[in-house]
């Protein structure tokens, strides 16, 4: 009965291009979904989010009159393959931007530049310039450099001054316990809940910043003093190139 064959073909072949409709649909919808959930959503980092991704930024240092070597970077450089979005992420970076990057004293929060209003308190990185080398960018007290790497042997290197804002609290080393404890370094790359009791090593201490000032030519005693008679032990830092004091506390809580 040829009809009856010419039916079933009919069928077969309906059937395969609803199959098709469907399977295309199906992966349309996946890439909106996949388009709306953002590839550079920030994922709480706005909330300052610890810990976070393990990333690429060089040059953790402490600095601040403290004779500590700023880590070279060689061993941090990022990477990416063809089509990875990093390295757009990278060259769209411009100086004049901020940055939502901190170090919880073991990882970086992120391995992208995430961009944020410099006057918010997300904006925790400066980019003071774009450079092709490490070498390019200042290493002193509060700076640092970020590298990547494109597919195709580009370098990226982003120059970084630390925006430091009152109340925020970053993680320091002190000698020994107790009155008589100093204060010797200061990770000041870091961002951490001022309440943590969980410091990771060696930073053993949590510092509170009080005070973000123009450096004077001397730091005297009482550069950071909050009033008169002020009693308080404070723990500074000039960064910025010799333009910023930073003035801390021992966090009492």
């Amino acid at each position: 009965m040829p009809w009856a064959i010419a039916l079933i073909v009919l069928l077969i072949a309906s059937l395969a291009v609803a199959f098709t409709a469907d399977a295309r649909a199906g992966s349309d919808t996946r890439a909106e979904a996949a388009n709306a959930s953002g590839e550079f959503a920030l994922d709480g980092l706005e909330e300052f989010r610890l810990p976070g991704g393990a990333g690429g930024p060089g040059g953790l240092g402490a600095g601040g009159g403290y004779d500590v070597p700023v880590d070279d970077g060689a061993d941090d450089v990022s990477t990416s393959g063809p089509g990875d979005p990093t390295t757009e992420a990278f060259r769209d970076v411009r100086p004049g931007d901020c940055l939502t990057l901190f170090h919880n004293g073991v990882d970086w929060s992120t391995d992208l530049p995430w961009k944020a209003d410099c006057e918010a308190d997300e904006g925790l990185m400066a980019v003071t310039a774009v450079e092709s080398s490490i070498e390019a960018c200042p290493n002193g007290p509060g700076e640092m450099h970020w590298p990547h790497t494109a597919p195709g042997g580009e370098q990226i290197v982003l120059c970084l001054d630390r925006q430091f804002r009152v109340g925020h609290c970053m993680l320091a080393e002190q000698d020994e316990d107790g009155e008589e404890g100093r204060i010797v370094d200061g990770n000041l790359m870091s961002l951490v809940d001022c309440t943590t009791d969980a410091a990771p090593e060696p930073w053993n201490q949590v510092m509170h910043i009080t005070g973000v000032l123009p450096a004077p030519e001397e730091v005297t005693s009482g550069a950071c003093a909050r009033s008169e008679n002020d009693a308080t032990s404070y723990w500074h830092w000039t960064v910025n190139g010799g333009e910023t004091l930073v003035c801390t506390m021992v966090f009492r809580g």
